[in-house]
This record gives structure tokens, C-alpha cells and sequence, in this order.
């Protein structure tokens, strides 16, 4: 039996969607979540708050990956104290689907001071471990399919080496993109 409600395990798992990256994922889940009755600007809230935990978590390993090679580097996180469970839940989520232990240790006593239970805290490290699974088997088969074409592009000249890689074709912007998601065909095969 869960002891997280539907919209309270979307939290989580929209938050681990975004956490480690994974655009099916995502995609399912913020139908998902709107269709357990979050608002648009709940999701888009989501989105974001999990944002940031994915970039302080890229950058908390940057600046630790710099110190082991004697480089002394600093970061200040922009990840605030949730202020309500459905914030603590999208935390958890985003730091377990980004790898981040060290923002979990911050973040479960402060969702405990909200009145998440151990249980519940459980429950929502679960979801997240599954979205995370589902992720990096969605990363599987990109790879393997990107292995497969072949494709071979060279250097561009004058670059020093680093060539800006063209966008997505897919890539979505603007304040249009909830309702865009929830309006397109269900995604073939789901997430979790």
C-alpha cells in the first residue's frame, strides 16, 4: 500500500525525471502529473525546482572532482530549504535521480520538518530509484542506436576543438510547453 498520494508521488518522480535527465521520462511524467490533478504551474514549479537541484548536484561534483586533482574551487548552492512537502518531494526525487546523496543528507531532516515520515521518505526514494532505472535503460537504447548509425562528422576549423553540437529537434520553449506535453499522444512505452 502507498503512503504517498498520486500528485505527491508525481512530485517525486517529475523531480527524478529532470534529475537525471531523461527526456522520456520527463515527458511521461509531466502527463503524469497533471493527469493525478496538479495544476500547470505546479508542474512548471516542479520542472524548476528539480532544475536546480540537478545543477547544484553537476556542479557540488564538478568543484569535488577539482579538489581531488588539487584544484581548490568553491560552490554556493542555489537549492533553498523546501518550504512545503510537495518541494521536499521534488528535492528527493531530483537528488536521487542525479546521483546527489550529499543533497539528500540535507534535505530528509528538512522534509521530516515538514511531516514527511521515514515510510514516506522511503516510498519516495523508491519512485525515484525506478524512474532512475528507467532512465538509464532509455540511455541503453540511445546509445545503442547511436552506435549503430555509424555517423561520422568532423571537426569544424577554427574552433579550437569545440563545436556547439546542433539542438534537438524535439526541443520545446516557452511558457506553451505543459500544455504542448499533455496535449501530445501518450508516449510509446511509458516510463514508470
Amino acid at each position: 500500500m502507498s503512503i504517498l498520494s498520486d500528485q505527491e508521488r508525481e512530485h517525486v518522480a517529475l523531480g527524478a525525471a529532470v534529475g537525471a535527465g531523461c527526456r522520456p521520462c520527463t515527458r511521461y511524467h509531466i502527463k503524469a502529473a497533471v493527469s493525478s490533478g496538479l495544476t500547470h504551474e505546479d508542474v512548471r514549479d516542479d520542472v524548476e525546482e528539480a532544475e536546480l537541484v540537478r545543477i547544484d548536484a553537476a556542479m557540488s561534483i564538478a568543484v569535488f572532482a577539482r579538489g581531488l586533482t588539487g584544484v581548490e574551487a568553491r560552490h554556493e548552492s542555489a537549492v533553498c530549504s523546501p518550504a512545503s512537502r510537495s518541494r521536499a518531494l521534488v528535492q528527493v526525487g531530483a537528488a536521487t535521480g542525479a546521483n546527489a546523496g550529499h543533497l539528500l543528507d540535507a534535505v530528509l531532516p528538512q522534509a521530516r520538518g515538514l511531516g514527511l515520515t521515514d515510510e514516506a521518505l522511503a516510498e519516495a526514494v523508491a519512485v525515484a530509484g525506478k524512474v532512475k532505472e528507467m532512465a538509464a535503460n532509455f540511455f541503453a537504447k540511445d546509445a545503442e542506436r547511436a552506435l549503430a548509425s555509424g555517423e561520422s562528422v568532423a571537426a569544424a576549423p577554427d574552433t579550437d576543438g569545440c563545436a556547439q553540437a546542433d539542438p534537438p529537434a524535439d526541443e520545446l520553449v516557452g511558457a506553451a510547453v505543459v500544455a504542448a506535453v499533455v496535449a501530445d499522444e501518450p508516449s510509446k512505452g511509458g516510463c514508470c
